[in-house]
């Protein structure tokens, strides 16, 4: 007779990558870097891109806010109505594109948490909001992505 045994198991989630720490400044701007590069978006018309860009808390694309129900809004003037999104479609990199979208209590992929120093999508399963700046991407517009912490 073989006896078995069964031990503890622990499991440590990984830690975040600096593209996936962020701060939200006093200014109301979004940035892993420091202030160097915040989040922000182009315009509020069929579902514009969401993107990293050197920062300037005197564009209202780069101000946001988080509401009581959990989306994140940008204070932008056309900005009436719309959250940033994204999809639930993996791309060739792995990550999901981020953008701005209608506004819906909806759509889960609209709620987000801010928790120590990561934004996480509450419809996402462990996805997180992620930058993706490194060198080799343009500061003017580098791209944004959900994904898993690695």
């Amino acid at each position: 007779v073989s006896a078995v045994s069964f031990a503890p198991f622990v499991w440590t989630p990984p830690e975040p990558r600096p593209t996936q720490l962020w701060t939200h400044a006093a200014d109301g701007t979004l940035t892993t870097d420091g202030g160097r590069t915040c989040l922000g978006w182009a315009n509020a018309t069929a579902s514009s891109g969401a993107f990293v860009a050197p920062c300037d808390a005197a564009l209202p694309h780069q101000v946001w806010n988080f509401t009581s129900d959990g989306h994140l809004v940008s204070l932008g003037h056309d900005a009436g109505g719309v959250a940033l999104d994204w999809t639930s479609r993996v791309g060739a990199d792995g990550g999901h594109s981020v953008y701005m979208h209608e506004l819906s209590s909806s759509l889960p992929h609209q709620q987000w948490s801010f928790t120590g120093k990561t934004l996480s999508s509450s419809g996402g399963a462990g996805l997180c909001l992620d930058s993706m700046a490194t060198a080799v991407v343009p500061l003017s517009a580098a791209p944004l992505s959900l994904r898993r912490h690695r």
